[in-house]
């Protein structure tokens, strides 16, 4: 990378992996990366919120990566922001489309999500389609209205779309839209999938 030191060096997916490990080894070893200079910051990255509450009971990390947790249809990190902010952990909030879930194509094949999330998923795309607007645009200006959540992760392998999300971002969120989207995908709020290992979960 041509780098002499990363900003943020983090475990990534901890659901599939032994949190004792983490905990014993894996931050132990992260940390004299960073006494060595190597890395600004320390963090864990996951899926399921259980990881983050479990590391954080017994060991310091500067900063944790939570995805698909804060988007229209799941905003359970609301629950775990009291403790981050408590700890002074940085908190970084990834794939405000849901991994696909709210986008007008729709997730991938290997999405794990139950059917019943993409259809009420789908239903929101079809009626923010209708209305002449993209329901990615929604998705992505709330997941990053929110002044406590530090930074909101976005990628795309196409460019066209990472260019539309920084005019999105610009643009003002209409209330009365997000009203209506939120309305749809109320009976699929906050409901999850297992990722990783069951304990984990």
């Amino acid at each position: 990378m041509d780098v002499d030191y990363v900003d943020v060096l983090q475990a990534h997916d901890l659901e599939f992996g032994d949190l004792n490990q983490i905990v014993d080894e894996t931050l132990p070893a992260l940390r004299r990366i960073q006494e060595q200079g190597k890395a600004r910051f320390v963090g864990i990255t996951g899926y399921p919120l259980k990881i983050f509450r479990s590391i954080l009971g017994r060991a310091e990390v500067d900063t944790i990566l939570s995805y698909n947790r804060y988007s229209l249809n799941d905003t359970a990190l609301e629950s775990l922001l009291p403790l981050l902010e408590e700890k002074e952990v940085g908190i970084i909030s990834a794939s405000p489309v849901s991994e696909g879930l709210l986008t007008n194509q729709g997730p991938p094949a290997w999405h794990p999500a139950q059917e019943e999330i993409k259809r009420v998923c789908a239903k929101a795309a079809t009626w923010r389609r209708a209305h002449g607007s993209d329901i990615a645009q929604v998705a992505i200006q709330f997941s990053v209205a929110s002044p406590r959540i530090h930074t909101t992760c976005l990628g795309s392998a196409n460019p066209e779309n990472v260019k539309k999300a920084v005019r999105w971002i610009a643009e003002p969120l209409d209330p009365e839209l997000l009203a209506r989207v939120r309305t749809i995908l109320a009976p699929i709020q906050d409901k999850t999938w297992m990722v990783g290992r069951p304990e984990n979960n």
